[in-house]
């Protein structure tokens, strides 16, 4: 009973708090004793800027702020934020009857004029004139009240007294985080992908949608996400006509929409690669700093007209389509699944291993226990066979007289426990104008591929690279009762599908 009355108490105060968030989320920022404008965020909609160094405009569009002068281009949500807030929350000291023209105030030439544009068209002006003896305050006026000096905390110059370039939104895509991407899709040239969190068993997992539906790589299609999310520019350029044409925008390479949690899907186009001058410090006595090019790709978001500079590699990181983004593992199971192995080749040693509790015997052309470097060795090569290419796949017919899989040079059956049902590896003839590739196929699917060389070469050559030696830890010679040369349960060799001359 007293634990029921707990977990509602918990329960109460829970959907309390949310309740006060949600009336804050609606209400806004709650207003201050001793402000002067006592504004909501959303009441500004313009602030124009105008300081000895720097001249700026920022303005309102929907939910984001976009500088508008001297150039255009999305503002920092946290930097926008700080020059709103401070005057939605401007808190001046007034003061009467002073003579706003004595030069002690500074107001005939102001270091910063802001104007605010507010609930409509409503406007404001603060001119900041010379710091008072206070130290910390700021001689101003308000244009509200024309007559009246007022002391404004330095912070407030602070806050609005900036370099708009300092403002700008760097990052390619504002807010993206790797871990709330939901779905990403990936287009060059002719080639569309698509990669999604999909539900399975138990868990989400990244799954090929398009253009069909394929096991996805986990680590390749969050490395592209990861590059995305953490894509900063450079540098900027304006978004002109003549300046897309110029850095390949007008017809980008990469096309990628990316859908993310808590927002709408964003599509960021990718054009050419470019130089950038970077300046370089003086790393040494004597030496004087410099410039020195760096190689940058242009890209540019749907809905954001300002083209972004963004260091090279991240074009390596996005050029993905369907071979980089599948999971490309042949045999797709685990290394404790495994439980007998047996090679036959046309050239090399041929052998059968199997389990037996927590140790592999061999079992042909000799038996005795298996030397636990050369299990390791073996196991990693077939859990990590990957294809390299797929001449043939998705239910194509396949001549496989071409790809020397009729006659193969190699083969490979696996047992593993939980499939009943032996998995068989074919590999046939090289690559031709491939270093160490060769054609291969397996029994669970009609697809031929392209395989790395390793795994014939990592084959065991001799019996004495098989077994382990004599007096080594776990060498205990044949396990009774098992017939030489032949596994338990596992069957004769299969030969390729279609019969002893292959399919």
């Amino acid at each position: 009973m007293k634990k029921r009355y707990r977990t509602t108490a918990i329960v109460g105060v829970v959907f309390a708090g949310l309740l006060v968030y949600m009336m804050l989320q609606q209400r806004g920022r709650v207003t201050e004793k001793g402000e002067y404008f006592s504004l909501q965020l959303a009441d500004i909609s313009q602030i124009q800027v105008q300081a000895k160094d720097y001249k700026y405009t920022m303005a309102r569009r929907g939910e984001e702020w976009w500088i508008t002068q001297p150039f255009e281009g999305l503002m920092a949500k946290d930097t926008a934020k700080q020059v709103v807030q401070a005057i939605a929350a401007l808190k001046p000291q007034k003061r009467e009857g002073k003579n706003l023209q004595d030069p002690e105030f500074g107001l005939d030439a102001p270091q910063v004029t802001v104007t605010v544009t507010y609930k409509g068209n409503r406007t404001a002006v603060i001119r900041l004139g010379k710091q008072s003896p206070l130290g910390s305050m700021v001689f101003s006026t308000i244009s509200n009240e024309p007559t009246a000096l007022f002391l404004i905390n330095q912070s407030f110059l602070s806050d609005v007294d900036k370099d708009p370039e300092t403002m700008r939104e760097k990052k390619l895509v504002a807010d993206l985080k790797t871990d709330a991407v939901k779905q990403i899709t990936i287009q060059r040239g002719d080639e569309t992908v698509t990669a999604a969190l999909v539900p399975l068993a138990k868990e989400t997992t990244w799954r090929i949608t398009a253009p069909r539906p394929l096991k996805a790589d986990k680590a390749a299609v969050e490395a592209a996400t990861f590059g995305l999310s953490g894509a900063e520019a450079v540098a900027f350029m304006p978004y002109t006509q003549e300046n897309l044409a110029t850095t390949g925008l007008d017809k980008p390479r990469l096309t990628i929409t990316v859908t993310h949690e808590g927002s709408e899907p964003t599509t960021i186009y990718v054009g050419g690669e470019g130089k950038h001058a970077v300046e370089t410090a003086a790393t040494a006595p004597g030496e004087t700093a410099g410039t020195t090019d760096e190689a940058i790709i242009y890209a540019t978001c749907e809905g954001r007209p300002e083209i972004l500079m963004i260091r090279a590699p991240l074009f390596t990181e996005l050029n993905k389509g369907v071979l980089d983004l599948r999971d490309k593992h042949i045999l797709q199971v685990k290394q404790d699944e495994i439980d007998s192995v047996r090679a036959q080749r046309e050239q090399g040693l041929n052998f059968s291993m199997m389990k037996s509790g927590q140790e592999w015997q061999v079992t042909a052309p000799k038996t005795g226990k298996a030397s636990s470097t050369a299990v390791s060795d073996l196991l990693f090569a077939l859990i990590d066979l990957q294809a390299l290419a797929y001449p043939v796949e998705n239910g194509a017919e396949a001549d496989l007289d071409e790809y020397g899989l009729n006659l193969p040079q190699a083969t490979i059956t696996v047992g593993t426990a939980n499939r009943g049902k032996p998995i068989t590896i074919w590999i046939g003839a090289k690559v031709p104008n491939e270093t160490e590739r060769y054609y291969a196929r397996t029994s669970l699917a009609t697809d031929v591929y392209e395989i790395d060389g390793g795994l014939l070469r990592g084959l065991p050559e001799t019996t004495n690279s098989l077994i382990a030696p004599a007096g080594a830890t776990g060498a205990n010679g044949v396990l009774p009762g098992m017939p030489a040369g032949m596994p338990p349960g596992m069957p004769p060799m299969a030969p390729p599908p279609g019969g002893p001359g292959g399919p």
